[in-house]
């Protein structure tokens, strides 16, 4: 029982993926810290490497980044059965209509 109450007390995270320190830091403080915890990355990359400790339950991901594209990320979780069903949500702040 102890441990069903901790799990249900523990609160979602989203990870948010941006190379742009300043978009992270907005995107975090936009994040309502009653109800999410947050974990950030700074490319694909790192979003990878950070993605079997921190079990994120949504992704926030910048659609151009260098390296590792948004898209490539997406790619990367979607063809792994375990991050598969993980909600991703692509940013961008390009306005072309193809983007």
């Amino acid at each position: 029982r102890p441990l069903a109450d901790a799990a249900r007390a523990q609160k979602p995270l989203v990870m948010i993926v941006d190379d742009d320190a300043l978009a992270r830091k907005v995107m975090q403080h936009s994040v309502d810290a009653s109800r999410w915890r947050v974990a950030l990355a700074a490319d694909g990359r790192d979003a990878l490497a950070q993605r079997r400790r921190v079990r994120p339950d949504v992704i926030m991901v910048d659609v151009q980044m260098p390296g590792m594209n948004g898209i490539e990320l997406t790619s990367h979780l979607k063809a792994s059965a375990e991050f598969a069903r993980i909600p991703v949500v692509m940013i961008t702040g390009n306005a072309r209509r193809d983007t």
